[in-house]
């Protein structure tokens, strides 16, 4: 197995926390559905194998669970494009794949593990970067999620000033997955006031801090946007290869 063929299978393996309708990892796909009505949480990778097949597969499912959904093609699986746009799909963007080797990250005093009682504004602050409703982000980010023991959910607290009182808000919040040997980053949303302040880059050396503490460092991956990937090269990570991101136009308007 090529390294960069057991990369995206770890990746998909990660999304086993949140995706509790559907997941399967085969030899040339995987599949990860939340159930949700969330577009970007109900996704599937078809990167060789039989291609037609899969995509095939992959389009059949999103419609017998009835949500809206992504399906990225890489490597080998670049050659279903047609089958895809044959379809009525769409390619709606690339996004980088991203890796940085084995580390342990930066303790950060204002970064801590999410709790319950934080659920609340880790929903808004989703919402607000996202554009998801509340419902939807509520969806995804539950009181399960936390208690499994295979995820670090982590925030960032900004110290209040006069105008809320000074009380501290989380105002930067991240979900870690774990597969084995591989930390994934799955969610980063910064309240939309405060970003370009360095506090995204802040947060993701404070959750690996947290996961390291429990089982040692290892190699991070994340799938980012074209936009936000000089952030992640600027602490280190290397884009491997890009993900072609297909949809339906109707569901295009759902995707962050």
């Amino acid at each position: 197995m090529s390294d960069l063929h057991r990369v995206r299978r770890a990746f998909g393996e990660s999304a086993a926390p949140w995706a509790v309708t559907t997941h399967d990892v085969g030899e040339h796909h995987w599949t990860a559905f939340s159930g949700t009505q969330q577009i970007d949480y109900n996704i599937a990778l078809v990167h060789g194998g039989d291609v037609q097949v899969l995509v095939a597969a992959a389009m059949s499912a999103l419609a017998d669970h009835r949500v809206p959904g992504l399906i990225m093609l890489a490597g080998e699986g670049l050659s279903g494009a047609q089958v895809m746009a044959d379809a009525g799909w769409v390619a709606a963007r690339a996004m980088p794949l991203m890796r940085r080797h084995a580390n342990a990250g930066v303790a950060a005093d204002d970064v801590r593990e999410i709790t319950p009682a934080d659920l609340p504004r880790t929903r808004e602050l989703a919402s607000e970067a996202f554009g998801l409703g509340r419902e939807l982000a509520g969806a995804v980010f539950t009181d399960d999620l936390l208690a499994r023991d295979d995820v670090v959910f982590g925030g960032m607290w900004e110290d209040g000033d006069g105008e809320n009182g000074g009380t501290s808000s989380m105002v930067c919040c991240g979900l870690l997955c774990r597969a084995e040997g591989t930390s994934v980053g799955w969610t980063l949303a910064t309240d939309p006031s405060r970003q370009r302040r360095g506090y995204a880059s802040r947060l993701v050396a404070g959750v690996k801090h947290i996961d390291a503490g429990t089982r040692g460092p290892t190699e991070d991956l994340c799938l980012a946007s074209i936009p936000g990937a000089p952030l992640y090269e600027h602490i280190g990570f290397e884009r491997l290869e890009h993900w072609q991101v297909w949809t339906r136009p109707r569901w295009m308007l759902g995707a962050s």
